[in-house]
């Protein structure tokens, strides 16, 4: 008789690659092979990456010297990103919970830990449409953005956009693996707190401006 509690044979798997072809087999791996400091390592590295492309914002740095946004970046970055992931891990586990879902705490911190690896891959794509189209960061508006740079935004554009799908796919079905239920149950999972966000968005500005026009 077979051992029930012997461990799946995953093969060969690298969580970088795996993530966007083989999610939920990559996912389970991460789960039941990786510790909890792989995680945090790409959590970290994600929150760093993003950070360090926000810089390229002139906006979103304004006043503040590079090497001081480069510091904030490396410090903020992957302590916002934990935070992150250990919020909507535990909203996921109990919404995932009202589908049947069996994960646990631990399963699902891991499975949205993993999802950070798209980002990783993502973030120095954005950073070389930056540096080959810097005019597009341009706040001044006399400065005239070239043809070239149209078109490298247009494919950044695009780029985004392909990402985003794809990010919500990857997402769904890891929070599927984690719970053990269906991708589609894993989508409705990451949906569901969006819409209550912005329900609670919208009656917060039908409440402010409705408290603004009986005092004007």
């Amino acid at each position: 008789m077979n051992d029930i509690n012997e461990k799946p044979h995953y093969g060969k798997i690298n969580p970088f690659t795996g993530i966007w072809v083989r999610t939920r087999e990559t996912v389970r791996y991460v789960i039941e092979e990786k510790s909890f400091g792989y995680v945090m390592m790409l959590i970290v590295i994600a929150g760093i990456i993003s950070s360090l492309v926000g810089a390229f914002d002139p906006e979103a740095t304004a006043g503040f010297p590079i090497w001081g946004t480069l510091l904030m970046g490396i410090i903020i970055g992957p302590i916002a990103g934990i935070v992150g992931v250990a919020i909507i891990s535990a909203i996921y586990l109990v919404i995932g919970k009202l589908f049947k879902g069996t994960s646990t705490y631990s399963e699902m911190f891991k499975a949205i830990g993993t999802t950070s690896i798209p980002s990783i891959w993502f973030a120095p794509i954005l950073l070389v449409g930056y540096l080959a189209a810097p005019d597009l960061m341009a706040v001044d508006a006399e400065v005239e953005i070239t043809p070239a740079s149209m078109i490298i935004g247009g494919l950044m554009a695009i780029a985004g956009l392909v990402f985003t799908i794809w990010s919500i796919l990857i997402q769904s079905k890891a929070i599927g693996e984690a719970h053990r239920f269906s991708s589609w149950k894993g989508f409705f999972t990451l949906l569901i707190p969006g819409v209550i966000g912005l329900v609670l968005l919208i009656a917060l500005i039908i409440f402010l401006v409705a408290t603004f026009m009986n005092f004007s």
